[in-house]
């Protein structure tokens, strides 16, 4: 019974780790996304981790939410520039 028990705990300490080493490596992939200009990986890779960090990771949930947050602002600034670029064309302004 004993053994059982701690085999058990020995499969539930390494699912741990490997979940933790999972949401640590998307957050090191979407770094280098960003960094490559690769934005819309960047996001992918940063909503994974912040969904797979467990909820007692406060401080690490807020980076990340922050790091998607400025891609959000980086997206809407884009955006907000190509519709005045396609606006000037129309109007035949160079």
């Amino acid at each position: 019974m004993k053994k059982i028990l701690s085999n058990i705990a020995t499969i539930c300490l390494l699912l741990s780790l490997l979940q933790s080493c999972g949401w640590e490596s998307s957050i090191k992939k979407g770094d280098e996304s960003y960094a490559l200009g690769e934005y819309y990986d960047a996001a992918k890779f940063y909503k994974k981790a912040y969904t797979n960090i467990p909820t007692k990771e406060r401080k690490k949930k807020g980076e990340i939410a922050y790091k998607m947050a400025r891609l959000l602002s980086a997206h809407k600034l884009f955006c907000s520039c190509k519709s005045r670029i396609h606006e000037c064309h129309s109007l035949q302004i160079p």
